[in-house]
């Protein structure tokens, strides 16, 4: 398995967790990273570092201004450096999870496809458009300011070859494509991804761990009063414009009630927490958690998780919350409305703006308050659809049946 990070971030858990399965299920998993962070392993990790020739050109490069130079033979480097790992290591199948972050380029599956069947398994769009989302479907005040051309043009460029290289039978095995969501399954086969196998399987959520304690004892143990309305808003960087904080301040800005305590759980709690000064709502900041046992507290002891990105796919967030029979808030954008099932894991806020999101929690806390909860169908929607090994056991079935 390819992942451009070993631990942090929603693509990033998502591949550990089924790193986690495969082992479970007695498969033997090596993970090849850019390096090596602290946390339980359930693989072999791989380092795969920039050589000491490399370094030496990149100076060069930099005292001379050369970043195109530099970026090719950085390229080079590292594919002589996965080439050898992977001859080492000899696999049987080869995933690869998102490998835009640390910069390697797509070049890598065209190496990975002389050793072994690739599954590219996407979280955004970045492999076939060059940006994480398109944003088509926004309001244009949402719109990005800046989109980088350059790496949209890198990402056309590269599939234009790769498709002829592809058709001449260039490489020894074959690719195939693996989706959370069918939404964004269908954006990529319409897309550069049109003329190969795709099958949607969801995250998977290591649902066992999320049933061990009770929303009284959880809030017990957080301190958090029994009876009063709790909302959690959660992602890995909780002051991203792509996570929707600002629709949640501007609630807090205006004169619109609120009537809950906010649970917040990530990093960037200090900012938030700052932004909501001299506003009459209480916020308890929980920092940035690894452990599930503890999200799983944090996540029972809210009433609802809300979810307010204005771009999204298939959410980690949203995937505990539901497993530990939470509901959650979204608007009706990318993966979420395959997640957020209205009258079974949530409510839907249909248009992307502070008022709709606004008015969508207030019945969301109504509902509550009135018994309707949906904590049971939110655990049998996890069970059936997320569940760790059953989800790892439909990777296993599609490259079984190659």
């Amino acid at each position: 398995m390819l992942t451009d990070i070993e631990f942090s971030g929603g693509a990033t858990i998502a591949a550990s967790r089924s790193c986690e399965a495969f082992q479970k299920l007695g498969h033997e998993v090596f993970r090849i990273v850019p390096w090596r962070e602290n946390g339980e392993r359930f693989w072999k990790p791989v380092d795969l570092f920039e050589g000491r020739k490399y370094k030496l050109q990149k100076e060069v490069c930099e005292i001379f201004g050369l970043k195109s130079l530099k970026k090719k033979l950085r390229e080079k480097d590292l594919s002589l450096r996965l080439n050898e790992i992977i001859n080492t290591i000899k696999p049987d199948i080869i995933n690869i999870h998102n490998i835009h972050s640390a910069e390697w380029p797509l070049s890598f599956i065209k190496i990975c496809l002389n050793h072994a069947n690739v599954c590219l398994t996407l979280h955004d769009m970045w492999a076939f458009a060059g940006l994480f989302y398109t944003y088509e479907d926004l309001p244009e005040t949402e719109i990005p300011l800046e989109i980088p051309p350059d790496q949209q043009n890198y990402v056309q460029l590269f599939w234009q070859k790769f498709h002829t290289e592809y058709k001449n039978k260039d490489f020894k095995f074959e690719l195939k494509i693996v989706s959370p969501s069918k939404w964004l399954l269908d954006k990529a086969q319409n897309s550069h991804f049109k003329d190969f196998f795709g099958k949607k399987i969801q995250l998977s959520i290591p649902t066992g761990r999320f049933k061990s304690c009770t929303r009284e004892l959880s809030r017990k143990a957080l301190d958090i009063p029994q009876h009063e309305p709790v909302a959690l808003f959660t992602a890995s960087n909780l002051t991203l414009h792509s996570k929707g904080w600002h629709y949640l301040s501007e609630i807090g800005k205006s004169n619109i009630p609120l009537p809950y305590t906010l649970l917040i759980m990530g990093d960037g709690g200090t900012f938030i927490k700052n932004d909501f000064s001299g506003i009459n709502i209480k916020i308890l900041d929980m920092g940035y958690v690894r452990d599930d046992r503890l999200k799983w507290m944090i996540y029972r002891a809210a009433d609802i998780t809300l979810h307010p990105a204005p771009v999204d796919n298939h959410p980690n967030t949203v995937c505990e919350s539901i497993a530990a029979g939470t509901p959650v808030i979204s608007f009706n954008i990318g993966g979420l409305p395959e997640l957020v099932i209205e009258k079974k894991t949530g409510w839907i806020a249909k248009e992307i703006n502070t008022n709709d999101f606004h008015k969508t929690t207030i019945k969301a806390f109504e509902d509550i308050k009135n018994g309707i909860r949906y904590e049971t169908t939110c655990l049998e929607y996890a069970e059936k659809n997320l569940d760790q090994v059953n989800q790892a056991k439909k990777y296993l079935d599609l490259w079984e049946n190659w």
